[in-house]
């Protein structure tokens, strides 16, 4: 009897461990058979065991008999007779129970596990589906970060069509609290693309569980999103074993999965899988609103109310679908037929069964098994919207919002895309394609680019966030010096001229190692860089109020630029004329002194021959007695005695000229010497100009005549070239004394010096004892003193994602460093140049430039690409206050490049060095690398 309880007791927990306890249950009826010696309960048991180990084996029953007739044959019964009936009564009774009720269990149990097995998959299968738009990349159900979809298996990320209509609902808030118009185009052409894509997701969802074309018979349809239950498409099983299923459909593989693990008594006749809704809302969520939102009727218990109109622009809604956190079994009764055109978050699969044998055609077996759609969102990927200054900021920019400004911009900017690779790098730039960017103004860029980062986040952030960061003020930062010198004035522009250089470079030659790919690597700070500005021109300051000055001095004088612009010109040109004057002085008396020499040699000859023929007359002389003889020959020794003087005072004359040339070319050669050193020191003041005027410019007061440069050297201008006429006046003064000679000399010309002065030390003329004044004050004062100037640092001002989700968290973080310096334009993103965009000053007009670079143009759906970060490392510290962790870089928005529009200042001139076949202009144009 302990056996029958032991039986009973098993079928009585039967239902809830049928695998485990199935194996009790045989061995107590085992034991119980056994010890009763009945026979008919070994053949029974033996014919029930198949039910859960396999085929009857007639070979082990006929083992189990013999071993009961045995045991018959040799043991007499311990127990009476109506012991042994009753046990066997007891054992049938039990026995047929037994098989009734596994029989159930096992038909259950074999077909409910694989059919959750097999929806759970197609549930998968339909949630790692995406769609590609040029503008959010991939689009499916779920937001997730897949692999192995690309070659080579990079990771993608695919955005949910949920997550892809909050950053639309959530852009289009943004946009409208900054009361900028310009992404209310791109919106909508995102919102048409989103349905577009929307579209073919539903029919890339319906043709992924479609069954293929060869396992269909003949009058069955596709199965697709909208059809009725009649409509409803199954694949009939072959009849023959023979038939192999040959197609590769997903469908096809479902139905083979499913038969192989068919019941004992049972085979699949035909599947049919179904999209549609699950009715259960405890189930489904859609997504989570923004915290500034609660109390929209669009809105419930914080989630986005499933298909509930949501807005986005004026007349445009957007509809979010209820999801689960992750795919799940669910209930088939609350599975509901997708209405048409509606994306599905529910698949069902329905499997008919029939009987083994000769009568299966008779009954069939129908079962159904549901899953919802859904998955959480992966980690965040964060990112951040960089403003930069390279040259510092304004006061006439207070906050980010504020460069959404109109009235701020006066000039239009040109949109470009890198493609076939970097740039700089191996790609080039060209006009963007979907979506196409016309030329616009910066507060349309600026708009546009935070349009396409608020796209870009996942999850979208809270628009009050985003409003909130974008109406807090920029840093007003420390008046400190920018350079490691403390006693170098600070310099963020020059005087330079205008030529399209910039424009044309930016539009037309940006490939590889072109002077576009250089100005590039200006704007983005590469290290190895080109000097940022030409070395020929005045260095000049722009102020936080936006006003021009001359560098290392208050305000921007333009008399004194002017004029001492004419003053390195004039004495250029000066020495110029002078070196030529004293090369046709030069040839000249050469020429006329060989002449004169000649002469001088004709006319000592002449003097010779008179001189031998008045002897020889005044011997004669003394023989004539003849008075008359004697009178003509008295006449003739006077004319030769008239013509030795005359020839005495021709050679004498002749010496004096020649002595005169001499003077002169010596004068010649002094003068060649000035007029070559100045040429070489005016053409130095001009080539060097930044470097020399970095510490102001300053005039001397009268009756001095010169400039202080730099608070270091003075340049004395030279009044004129020297005249021709001027070495011979020089020359006609004979003094014994020499020092008086070359005073004389040089109070004849200047450039009859023998070290004519032209760009001096200032602090080796005052040491000689020389004294002048500046403004009024001693020069020794104003050599000693640094104006201090209100510096503008480069700033960076970065906005990240991460802290957007509550308006308590967002903030702006500051920094001087640029973290994202050498990082190229990656191939497929955008880059928008404006120049001469805004002005600042209130006397003089400084045009700033702006640059941008949009890294989530379009998302990053080719293989290998991935939003650019930092290559340093530990630069987050670095911003105040720090952030958590780095970030990825999506827009950078850059007010640079400061120059002044100046009227009134000789431009064009050129300072020359003709010994050495050199050239430089005084205000030089705008280099291609000054954009």
């Amino acid at each position: 009897m302990i056996e029958l309880i032991n039986a009973v007791f098993a079928m009585s927990v039967l239902f809830k461990h049928p695998s485990l306890l199935n194996i009790c249950f045989v061995r107590s009826l085992t034991r119980m058979v056994s010890n009763s010696q009945n026979i008919l309960g070994i053949i029974v048991l033996d014919r029930l065991s198949p039910l859960h180990y396999g085929r009857w084996q007639p070979e082990k029953c006929a083992n189990r008999l013999s071993i009961a007739r045995s045991v018959n044959s040799s043991k007499a019964s311990d127990y009476p007779l109506w012991h042994v009936v009753v046990a066997s009564i007891t054992t049938g009774l039990l026995v047929g129970v037994y098989i009734l009720v596994m029989g159930r269990l096992n038909v259950d149990q074999s077909v409910e596990d694989p059919l959750k097995m097999q929806v759970t998959e197609i549930a998968n299968k339909l949630v790692s589906i995406s769609e590609t738009d040029s503008s959010f990349g991939y689009i499916g159900l779920c937001d997730s970060t897949s692999s192995g979809f690309t070659f080579g298996g990079e990771s993608r990320r695919i955005t949910s069509l949920n997550s892809a209509k909050a950053s639309l609902h959530v852009a289009a808030l943004v946009a409208k609290g900054l009361g900028s118009t310009a992404a209310e185009g791109q919106i909508h052409a995102d919102l048409d693309d989103l349905d577009a894509a929307e579209r073919r997701l539903i029919a890339q969802l319906a043709q992924a569980v479609a069954p293929g074309a060869r396992d269909r018979k003949i009058g069955t349809s596709n199965n697709a999103i909208g059809t009725d239950n009649k409509a409803k498409e199954e694949t009939p099983l072959a009849e023959s074993t023979s038939e192999r299923l040959v197609d590769s459909s997903f469908h096809a593989k479902v139905l083979k999965a499913l038969q192989k693990n068919d019941p004992t008594d049972l085979r699949t006749v035909a599947i049919s899988i179904q999209l549609g809704r699950y009715k259960d809302p405890d189930t489904m969520k859609t997504l989570a609103h923004p915290q500034s939102e609660a109390k929209e009727p669009f809105v419930t218990d914080g989630y986005f109310r499933g298909d509930f109109p949501v807005p986005v622009c004026s007349d445009r809604f957007v509809r979010f679908l209820p999801l689960a956190d992750k795919v799940k079994i669910a209930d088939p009764a609350n599975f509901i037929l997708a209405a048409p055109g509606t994306i599905p978050n529910a698949v069902l699969l329905e499997v008919q069964y029939e009987p083994r044998g000769k009568s299966a055609s008779t009954v069939q077996v129908v079962r159904r098994s549901c899953a919802v759609l859904g998955g959480s969102a992966p980690a965040t990927m964060p990112s951040c919207f960089l403003f930069r200054f390279p040259q510092g900021l304004t006061q006439n920019f207070k906050t980010p919002a504020g460069f959404l400004n109109r009235s701020l911009w006066n000039n239009t900017g040109t949109w470009q895309q890198a493609s076939g690779g970097t740039v700089p790098g191996a790609g080039k730039l060209k006009l963007t394609i979907d979506p196409v960017l016309p030329a616009m103004t910066p507060d349309q860029s600026l708009a546009i680019g935070l349009y396409h980062w608020i796209r870009h986040m996942r999850p979208a952030p809270d628009p009050e966030a985003v409003l909130a960061v974008m109406h807090q003020k920029f840093p007003e930062g420390e008046i400190r010096s920018n350079s490691a010198d403390a006693n170098l004035a600070p310099v963020n522009s020059c005087l330079v001229s205008d030529t399209g250089a910039r424009e044309h470079s930016f539009s037309k030659n940006t490939e590889k190692g072109s002077e576009g790919q250089l100005a590039i690597e200006q704007c983005f700070e590469y290290s190895g860089q080109l000097d940022p500005y030409p070395q020929s021109a005045i260095p000049l300051y722009v102020d936080r109020t936006g006003n021009v000055n001359l560098a290392g001095r208050t305000g921007f004088d333009a008399e004194l630029v002017s004029k001492y612009l004419t003053a390195v010109y004039s004495s250029n040109l000066a020495a110029i004329e002078s070196a030529a004057t004293a090369k046709l002085v030069s040839r000249q008396s050469a020429l006329e002194n060989r002449e004169l020499l000649l002469k001088l040699s004709i006319v000592k000859q002449e003097l010779s021959s008179s001189i031998k023929r008045l002897a020889s007359m005044k011997a004669q002389m003394h023989g004539i007695k003849d008075d008359t003889a004697a009178a003509q020959m008295q006449v003739k020794i006077e004319k030769t005695e008239k013509s030795i003087e005359e020839y005495k005072s021709t050679i004498a004359t002749l010496d004096s000229r020649i002595a005169q040339l001499q003077i002169v070319n010596n004068l010649t050669r002094m003068t060649l010497l000035n007029s070559e050193r100045a040429i070489a020191k005016t053409y130095e003041i001009c080539s060097t100009t930044f470097t020399l005027l970095r510490n102001g410019l300053h005039v001397l007061d009268a009756p001095s005549n010169g400039f202080l440069l730099g608070r270091k050297h003075l340049f004395i201008p030279l009044k004129g070239p020297v005249k021709e006429s001027d070495f011979f006046d020089a020359s006609g003064w004979t003094v014994k004394d020499p020092i008086e000679q070359a005073d004389r000399y040089a109070a004849v010309s200047p450039w009859f010096q023998k070290h004519l002065p032209v760009l001096v030390s200032a602090d080796e003329m005052l040491a000689t004892g020389v004294q002048f004044t500046i403004d009024g004050k001693p020069a020794s004062a104003v050599l000693a003193e640094v104006e201090v100037a209100d510096n503008m640092p480069p700033l960076t001002v970065l906005l990240d994602s991460r802290e957007l989700t509550t308006v308590s968290q967002a903030q702006l973080h500051t920094s001087s460093n640029y973290p994202f310096a050498g990082t190229p334009v990656a191939e497929d993103q955008a880059f928008f140049y404006a120049k001469s965009a805004t002005s600042t000053g209130a006397n003089t007009d400084v045009v700033w430039s702006v640059v941008m670079r949009d890294l989530v143009l379009h998302e990053n759906i080719a293989p290998g690409k991935v939003l650019t970060g930092s290559p340093s490392s530990g630069w987050e510290k670095r911003f105040t206050p720090p952030l958590a962790s780095t970030c990825g870089l999506a827009v950078e928005f850059q007010l640079r490049r400061p120059l002044p529009k100046i009227v009134g200042i000789p431009a064009g001139a050129y300072i020359t060095e003709p010994n050495k076949r050199l050239i430089t202009p005084q205000i030089p144009p705008i280099p291609v690398e000054l954009m």
